[in-house]
């Protein structure tokens, strides 16, 4: 899936292609029979963009962000396991985790500010 993503992409395109992948990886998570699997997922496309240099569609927008992004709005992963891949400390010494954090942190922390659909924030009440 990485192989398909270059420089220049927008975050629909990345959305596009993670669309079109959605039943393989979906059908992948329900075989794996693993607790957590979702997570090792999120490990696993880590290690592919820190090995493929950690690569950005532009100045304010990595590959991995961009692919966090597209999985998350497609409903292939949700929110809890972004965070547990984040909050993992097993995970520190999976290739390119700083490198990984340092990039996603960002839509980290959009995705843990970002208010539920529905929900009143404190402004609304």
């Amino acid at each position: 899936m990485f192989d398909s993503i270059s420089p220049g992409d927008s975050e629909t395109d990345v959305k596009n292609l993670v669309e079109k992948f959605k039943q393989p990886i979906t059908s992948l998570i329900e075989s794996a029979q693993t607790r957590r699997f979702k997570t090792k997922f999120l490990f696993e496309c880590q290690v592919v963009a820190f090995r493929k240099g950690m690569p950005r569609l532009s100045p304010s927008w990595s590959v991995l962000e961009a692919v966090f992004d597209a999985l998350y709005f497609t409903e292939v992963i949700e929110e809890q396991y972004f965070i547990w891949w984040v909050e993992d400390i097993n995970g520190m010494d999976v290739e390119g985790r700083m490198d990984a954090i340092f990039q996603v942190d960002p839509w980290v922390n959009w995705l843990k500010d970002a208010r539920l659909e529905g929900e009143e924030t404190e402004e609304d009440e």
